[in-house]
This record gives structure tokens, C-alpha cells and sequence, in this order.
């Protein structure tokens, strides 16, 4: 099978997306959509620095701080994706916390955060980055809004579906299929032969 990629969101986008999955810990973002957000952050971060050293003033100090604040869940659930992305838990954040040790993690997050997207669906969702190329039937660069699944059913193409969907799909299965399939255990092995 050959992959393809998606195309890498802008840097506009990516930091909107950021804010707009905020609350969104259990999904993928890929390489380009967390430096992205990262690197609009730092030049941001270091733009409002210097401003406090030219003016030496306490309103640039307290704009600071919000910023400071508003970016700290975007840039966590940013992390998180991250993390899933390369196929890593986002419970190596907590190592950050830790006193002394905190360094290795965060050197640690930082290699993970360079390693590049899996191709295959992991335990957080499918590839923000790649695809199938047989999976999509492509017009002109556009993707169709159907595409066949093994069985011929058709369904909607990745592409045609919104992110927050295919989230939604994820996050149901994640919580309600293992909890189907253990009521199903159980009903089939209380049944008496």
C-alpha cells in the first residue's frame, strides 16, 4: 500500500485549530499543526517580552500573563495530540511536573514531538496525515464525498466528514464498544450450555 499525504494545514489554521479542540485530549494533530501553534505562540510570547523591557510596564506584564494563560489548554491538548500522533501516551506530560526529573521529560516530549505521524490508525483515531490512496477517489485534487469500504458499501471519504465528526466516531468508539462487547461476554458466558 502506498500512502499520500494530506495537505499540512497553514499556520493560521493550525493555531485556531489549537483553540477550537481545546478540550479535545484523545485524537491525533500532526507534526506541521503542533509547531505550527508552537511557533505562533513563541514569536507572540517573545514579542510581549520585549515589549515589557522596552516599557518596563505593569499593563504589558499583566497582558502577559493572560496570554500566558489563555494559551496554557490549547497548548497542553496540542501536546496531547501530539503525542498520540507519534504513538506515545499523553501521561508523559505528567513527568514534566516532576522536580529535578522534569528536564528529561520535556527532552523526551521533545524528540516524541519531532517523530513523524504513524500511517496506520493507532489507538487514538486514524492518520491526520496520511492516507490510502485507493481508500479516496480524487477529482481535480478534491476529494469525493463517497468512497466504497471493503464490503462495496459506500461511505463518506475522511476528507468529507469534519474533524469534529470523525471525533465524535472515535470517542464512540473508545467508550461505548468496549462496553458492548463486555456485556456481550458476559451475557455469553452466563448462558448455561
Amino acid at each position: 500500500m502506498e500512502y499520500k499525504e494530506y495537505q499540512s494545514p497553514s499556520f493560521f489554521e493550525a493555531y485556531i485549530n489549537a483553540f477550537k479542540y481545546c478540550l479535545d485530549f484523545d485524537d491525533r494533530s500532526r507534526r506541521a499543526e503542533y509547531w505550527k501553534f508552537a511557533a505562533i505562540f513563541e514569536f507572540c510570547a517573545i514579542g510581549l517580552l520585549v515589549a515589557y523591557k522596552m516599557f518596563d510596564s505593569i499593563g504589558v506584564a499583566i497582558i502577559f500573563a493572560i496570554f500566558a494563560i489563555v494559551h496554557l489548554l490549547p497548548a497542553y491538548s496540542v501536546l496531547a495530540r501530539r503525542l498520540h500522533d507519534s504513538g506515545h501516551s499523553a501521561k508523559w506530560i505528567i513527568g514534566i511536573f516532576i522536580p529535578f526529573i522534569g528536564v528529561v521529560f520535556r527532552f523526551i516530549i521533545f524528540v516524541f514531538t519531532l517523530m513523524d505521524s504513524e500511517k496506520e490508525y493507532n489507538n487514538w483515531g486514524e492518520s491526520p496525515k496520511y492516507y490510502i490512496e485507493n481508500d479516496l477517489r480524487l477529482a481535480d485534487g478534491i476529494y469525493k464525498g463517497i468512497t466504497s469500504d471493503l464490503h462495496g458499501n459506500q461511505r463518506k471519504s475522511p476528507s468529507a466528514v469534519s474533524l469534529q465528526q470523525k471525533r465524535n466516531v472515535h470517542k464512540y468508539k473508545s467508550i461505548y464498544l468496549p462496553n458492548i462487547c463486555l456485556i456481550n461476554s458476559k451475557l455469553l458466558f452466563s448462558l448455561e450450555p
